[in-house]
Formats: C-alpha cells, structure tokens, sequence
C-alpha cells in the first residue's frame, strides 16, 4: 500500500509503497496533527502509542484514506 505521513509544518517522514510485513515508525508528537494517507486502507494497520487506530470509515468502504492524528498534551 501506498503510505505518507506529513507533520503539521509539511514535513513528509514518509511518502512511499509499504509492503506486507514492513512497518514504519515516527514520533512525532511534536509536529501535530500528522496526517496519514492510506492508499489502501484493507491492508494497513495504523497504530498510535501502541494502540490500533480504527478507521472512522470502514476500510472496506472507502479504500484510499486521509486519517488527521491530533495530539494533546497531558499534565503529566
């Protein structure tokens, strides 16, 4: 699947193909809200802290997704 991961001041950490088995990893708290583009939502898992992210709209329905991951900070 097609994947890109773009920070809140355009800075692109990723922008290519994925394939079955490989993962990509980003911290990026501090460039927030990320956006995540799926070129193929079936097959891409997407998780955030270590918890799957579900797709607000199945994966079955629309298959190409723009998915905004906004973060907040905690007073921790």
């Amino acid at each position: 699947t097609w994947i890109q991961v773009t920070g809140a001041d355009d800075t692109v950490y990723y922008a290519n193909n994925l394939t079955e088995g490989n993962k990509v990893s980003y911290d990026v708290t501090e460039n927030s809200p990320v956006t995540v583009r799926v070129g193929f939502a079936p097959d891409t898992q997407i998780s955030v802290n270590g918890k799957p992210l579900e797709y607000q709209i199945p994966a079955d329905q629309t298959v190409t997704q723009n998915i905004i991951i906004q973060f907040e900070r905690t007073s921790e």
